[in-house]
């Protein structure tokens, strides 16, 4: 589905829409036209400048091996918060777009730097807002607790009874009281509460597992990084 970002001119004031057509639908595109099979290809080469920055060339070949079109796109990763994970993604996702627009697949037009990052910059602002809601339960605001008022009985009634104290068990060997067994402690919070995701704890970590690629942001902005060892999302804690 074609992505829309809203810009405004800044001499005049007015509001324009330009529209964007995702990147997967112009690979569908070119594969339904120029397919593997005949000899079609994309290609993409990643490369480090340092140790910063993400560089990543796409280029579009054809059945006889000449390059049709090329697409660039640079990353830095600590631009935002997205590419503090998936630098060398969106660099490689951005390098095929353009490549493919470059040759003629793809509706709406050229994404600018700019908008770009209006763009990622919305998505920060969704993503803190879906966190907000996660936290507090819908509300976005920290929940209020009022204190219990004293009850009081009307004129004429006695006092609520006491409720008895509860039981203990007496071993009829020794007659001495058997203790009770402690209450059960209430669940450990070990991250925000996700559709499909659960976590657990190995030492000092906190891993989260099941469907984390779609809220992977909002993992990331609750500390959790992808650890590439236990090949998951995980945050470390103080033992």
């Amino acid at each position: 589905m074609p992505v829309t970002i809203e810009k405004e001119i800044k001499n005049t004031g007015r509001k324009i829409q330009k529209i964007y057509e995702t990147v997967a639908e112009r690979v569908q595109k070119f594969r339904d036209a120029c397919p593997i099979s005949e000899g079609w290809a994309l290609t993409t080469q990643i490369n480090f400048p340092d140790g910063n920055m993400v560089l990543a060339i796409a280029q579009m070949i054809n059945p006889s091996g000449s390059t049709v079109a090329t697409g660039t796109a640079e990353e830095v990763r600590n631009a935002n918060y997205i590419n503090k994970t998936s630098a060398v993604e969106n660099a490689e996702t951005s390098a095929i777009g353009r490549c493919l627009f470059a040759a003629g697949f793809g509706g709406g037009e050229f994404c600018s730097a700019d908008e770009l990052l209006t763009a990622l910059k919305r998505q920060e602002q969704l993503k803190a807002e879906e966190l907000k809601v996660i936290k507090y339960g819908g509300t976005g605001q920290s929940p209020k607790t009022d204190a219990p008022k004293p009850a009081s009985n009307p004129p004429g009634m006695r006092p609520a009874p006491t409720p008895p104290k509860e039981k203990q068990s007496v071993n009829p060997s020794t007659s001495k009281p058997i203790p009770n067994p402690p209450s059960e402690k209430p669940a450990e919070i070990l991250g925000p509460r996700l559709k499909g995701v659960t976590y657990r704890r190995e030492g000092t970590l906190i891993i989260a597992e099941g469907n984390t690629f779609p809220v992977k942001g909002v993992l990331d902005t609750a500390g959790f990084k992808w650890n590439p060892g236990l090949k998951a999302m995980a945050k470390e804690v103080v033992a």
